[in-house]
């Protein structure tokens, strides 16, 4: 099933600051989870039922996955 990607604002500005290769990576990395929402270095947040945490590229990152869309919340430098 193929999942729609919705990046929250805060997080969105966060991607800008990233520097451009770096940036480029880390959102095909984020397209991806469209078709595998929970790849092998995701992790669950405890306590937020389907709630991830993604760590790549020196970035954490924190989505929730919903029935046709990834809602992606956070993302921050490790």
């Amino acid at each position: 099933m193929r999942r729609t990607i919705h990046i929250h604002p805060d997080a969105l500005r966060e991607i800008y600051l990233i520097p451009r290769g770096a940036a480029a990576e880390l959102t095909k990395l984020l397209r991806a989870l469209e078709t595998n929402p929970t790849p092998a270095n995701a992790t669950p947040v405890p306590g937020r039922p389907g709630r991830y945490e993604l760590r790549a590229l020196g970035h954490v990152t924190i989505y929730e996955v919903g029935e046709t869309r990834i809602n992606i919340l956070m993302v921050e430098p490790e």
